[in-house]
């Protein structure tokens, strides 16, 4: 069911950048993503210091950090790789964060953490199992009974996917392909209500470039990534600085985001 392993996390945060905090209050093109992200969750999440929030898949995340200090939830965070827990409570320290980190597989959940928390979120998980459902129905084992859902996947259809498909097919092939129709019916047959499911960013362009085999073309694939990634961001900075507003579609559009309720 599982298109990676903890093995992979292991290697793939070994040989990742530690993240820097997120400063949504700071407008920046670098950060604009970030926003976009902050805007969303500022619709749907309630401040409130005596409700809790569980990622799952937090393995180097900086979003619990984020969540305690932009909304005052009590921070819990789930990864099934050893290196990823590390990274993570690393950087709740170094954050100044107080929280949880915890060692487990998300499909076997500690009896004391069913039915617990108000907000469950994920970023980058779903994706990578090839039952979105089950999954989905997984996240829900967490919540209390009227807990909300947040997920996030990046979009691997239209141009996106195509280029990380192109840049590097191993990474593309960890990947379930999921659009916003399919995720919205997923949480729909997972028993969720209440769905909103949308597009974010008008464009943006990354990959992740390196793996396990060696490519000659690695420098020309980076510094292609880089020269188009800065062309998408005039985009955002048009957005930023004058108000306008470009369609966030499944052709061009880097993520998706998800809110439901159970």
């Amino acid at each position: 069911m599982d298109k990676t392993s903890p093995e992979y996390w292991d290697k793939f945060w070994e040989t990742n950048e530690l993240p820097k905090e997120i400063n949504v209050k700071k407008r920046s093109v670098n950060g604009y993503l970030y926003s976009e992200f902050d805007a969303f969750f500022r619709k749907h999440i309630e401040a409130d210091s005596q409700k809790s929030i569980l990622e799952l898949g937090c393995g180097n995340s900086v979003w619990l950090p984020y969540f305690y200090k932009n909304f005052k939830l009590n921070i819990t965070g789930l990864d099934y790789s050893v290196m990823g827990c590390r990274r993570s409570e690393y950087i709740l320290k170094a954050f100044n964060t107080p929280g949880k980190i915890l060692l487990g597989d998300l499909f076997s959940p500690p009896p004391e953490l069913v039915e617990r928390f108000d907000y469950v979120v994920s970023f980058g998980v779903i994706e990578h199992f090839l039952d979105t459902i089950e999954v989905l129905k997984a996240h829900s084992r967490y919540l209390t009974n009227d807990g909300k859902i947040i997920v996030s996947v990046p979009n691997m259809h239209g141009f996106p996917g195509w280029y990380q498909k192109v840049m590097n097919r191993e990474v593309f092939d960890t990947h379930v392909p999921i659009d916003r129709p399919y995720l919205r019916e997923a949480l729909k047959k997972a028993g969720f209500k209440n769905i909103d499911v949308r597009y974010v960013l008008p464009a943006a362009v990354s990959a992740q470039i390196e793996g396990e085999k060696n490519d000659s073309y690695i420098q020309f694939k980076k510094t292609l990534t880089l020269a188009l990634s800065r062309m998408t961001k005039i985009l955002w900075a048009i957005e930023i600085y004058t108000g306008i507003r470009f369609p966030r579609s499944k052709m061009f559009s880097p993520a998706i985001l998800a809110y439901a309720e159970k």
